[in-house]
Parts: C-alpha cells; sequence; structure tokens
C-alpha cells in the first residue's frame, strides 16, 4: 500500500476509495475467468486478464498483476493452463480477502456529507462555477480532484442528488458520472428560471 501511494502520489483517503472500488468490481473475476477458460472462450479470458492486469498494476498488487500478464499472454498464445488459472485465483483471493478486511476494519466514508436541500438559500449562480471545476476534473479523470469538487459541491446538493454520481465516480465510471452532472446541472438552470 505505501508503494502504490508513493507510486500513485494521492491521498490516503482516495486511495481507500480505489481500493473499495477494486474489491467490488472483482469479487465475480475468478469466476468469469473459469467461465472463459472452461468455454475456450480465449477472446474474454484474455480480455479479462488484461483489465484485471491493469487493475493490480493501479493498486500495487504485483503477485497478481504478474499472475494476469501471464494469464493474458497464455491466452494470447493459445495455451492459457488450469495451473496458471489457479495461480491467478490464489492472487486475486489473497488480493481481496485483504481488502475485505481492510473495508470490515474501516468502513470507508462517504464523500457525501449531510443531508442539505437545492433551495432558496443556493445560489445557483455560485454552485453553477463549482459543478463546471467538477466536470473538468471528470474529463481528466484524475480522482484526487473529483474528489476535491465532490467535496467542496456537496455543501450545497442534496445528499439524495449526489449519491448515484458517488457511486460512478467511485466505480470510476468517470463518463456516466459527467452525464449524470450534466443532469443536475440542466435542472439546476431550469429551477433557476
Amino acid at each position: 500500500i505505501q508503494d502504490a501511494l508513493s507510486a500513485l502520489k494521492i491521498e490516503k483517503a482516495v486511495f481507500k476509495h480505489i481500493l473499495t472500488g477494486f474489491l467490488k468490481n472483482n469479487k465475480e473475476s475468478a469466476n468469469k475467468i473459469r467461465d472463459a477458460f472452461d468455454r475456450k472462450d480465449r477472446e474474454s479470458l484474455v480480455q479479462i486478464a488484461h483489465s484485471l492486469k491493469g487493475s493490480a498494476g493501479n493498486i500495487g498488487a504485483d503477485r497478481l498483476y504478474k499472475a494476469a500478464h501471464e494469464l493474458e499472454a497464455a491466452g494470447r498464445d493459445g495455451a492459457p493452463t488450469s495451473a496458471l488459472l489457479e495461480t491467478v485465483e490464489t492472487a486475486l483471493n489473497q488480493v481481496l480477502e485483504s481488502l475485505q478486511m481492510l473495508t470490515d476494519i474501516s468502513k470507508t466514508e462517504p464523500l457525501h456529507g449531510k443531508k442539505r436541500g437545492v433551495g432558496p438559500d443556493v445560489d445557483p449562480a455560485q454552485v453553477m462555477p463549482l459543478l463546471k471545476q467538477l466536470a473538468d476534473a471528470l474529463n481528466l479523470a484524475e480522482p484526487e480532484e473529483i474528489k476535491k469538487h465532490i467535496k467542496v459541491i456537496q455543501k450545497y446538493l442534496d445528499i439524495s442528488i449526489l449519491e448515484n454520481l458517488e457511486d460512478q465516480v467511485n466505480d470510476y465510471e468517470y463518463d456516466r458520472a459527467l452525464k449524470t452532472l450534466k443532469g443536475i446541472m440542466e435542472k439546476m438552470e431550469k429551477d433557476a428560471r
């Protein structure tokens, strides 16, 4: 974890969100890999291994990265073995179990704060530039900047408005988050008229 934090140059809280996202997005990866292997679907196997390799590299899970890399290469060459598959499953399970312990010990704080309304006390002229800054951060796909801007706008927006956006951000679905944000901005402009 310390190596990954140093390499990524991000705050611990942001990295914790990244780890939580890895856990959430990879709970079924071993089953998907096994299924693709059993169906002799090399294309899917290579795609899943490639995605897992990238995610593992991002969080500093070196053993998993190496195992997924080897599986991806073997899939491309047409020679993935069940032993290689087991190596990936073992490494993945170790990472997932570690991350599950991390989330059990210290539940991550949600990005949003207390419930607030978008009412007469919120000036759209004041909030709109902040939303545009968040949109820029989403376009650049910079997790630390995105988190920083969400913290700023949470002071002005209701939790119910932010929940969907935060879920998308936590799942690294920045394109969908951008669409959600644009919807929030359009609604705010419409309500201000």
